[in-house]
């Protein structure tokens, strides 16, 4: 079969050459196995639809926990601070002890840097998962 001057075969090494993306070399490949083999190409091409939408499916549901871990990720990073500014404003004499003090502000930046620490660790663990 020729279609402007290509056989079915050439259209479709064209095609996979020019695509990088892998369901669509997938389906090239279904394709030309069923051009080279014969007979009905429906049930292999079916398989391989059920198998695409299978990996899309899970494809969607690893971005979607990755999504809920972001979201915990800056519950976790946010919390100290929402909690040094709620206890700052329910007892301000002990965010003076925190901040008018060597030992107080020691330990308010020593919490703050492995706040920021977890933070930035938190955040390469989600994002090596997206």
């Amino acid at each position: 079969m020729r279609v402007s001057g290509m056989s079915a075969v050439e259209s479709l090494r064209t095609w996979w050459s020019a695509s990088h993306d892998p369901d669509v070399r997938a389906l090239v490949a279904g394709l030309a196995i069923a051009l080279n083999l014969g007979g009905p190409a429906v049930d292999g091409l079916e398989g391989l639809s059920a198998a695409l939408r299978a990996r899309d499916a899970v494809r969607n549901e690893a971005l979607s926990l990755a999504t809920q871990s972001r979201l915990s990720a800056l519950v976790v990073a946010a919390a100290p601070l929402l909690f040094l500014v709620i206890g700052g404003a329910a007892n301000p004499g002990s965010l003076a002890q925190l901040v008018g003090s060597w030992a107080g502000r020691a330990c308010l930046l020593g919490g703050l840097a492995l706040d920021a620490l977890g933070a930035f660790w938190m955040s390469r663990i989600v994002n090596s998962v997206a």
